[in-house]
């Protein structure tokens, strides 16, 4: 009758413990894994927008700073920006990293559609640069800290 007692408890006791070391085992993940190809494309989106906005901001003679002079350098940039989303969307549990490239394709759209209406002055265009830059900088911070925290 003890064996019993004894024995139900011990078995209760170990299935706990396997049960303990399964759960152990099993590895939940609440954030994505870091992306290397994710940081140089947000880097490479960085040089680009920046480089544009400085040529914007201090053009070289004979620059056309209108807008229909520079519509192919905003597509190329919404496809690199597009490209950046398809990889942030690539991993589970990435909102944030989403959010944040969401956010600087709002504001890269924000500034195309006022260079749409007219002239962008010097001053507002090094406004939107160091705005696009920081966004850029925390999504790339963002992923480095996913590499930092593995």
């Amino acid at each position: 009758m003890y064996w019993h007692l004894y024995g139900g408890y011990a078995l209760r006791v170990t299935s706990s413990f396997m049960l303990l070391l399964l759960f152990c085992g099993c590895h939940i993940k609440l954030v994505s894994d870091y992306d290397d190809d994710f940081v140089k494309a947000a880097t490479n989106v960085e040089k680009e927008i920046s480089t544009f906005l400085q040529n914007m901001k201090n053009p070289v003679s004979g620059s056309n700073l209108t807008y229909s002079g520079n519509i192919a350098t905003y597509n190329k940039i919404e496809v690199d920006l597009n490209g950046l989303l398809v990889l942030a969307r690539a991993h589970e549990n990435n909102d944030q990293t989403i959010a944040q490239v969401d956010q600087i394709i709002y504001l890269v759209s924000s500034l195309e559609k006022l260079h749409k209406s007219g002239p962008l002055s010097p001053a507002f265009v090094d406004q939107e640069q160091k705005d696009i830059s920081l966004a850029i900088s925390l999504v790339i911070r963002t992923e480095n800290d996913k590499k930092a925290n593995k």
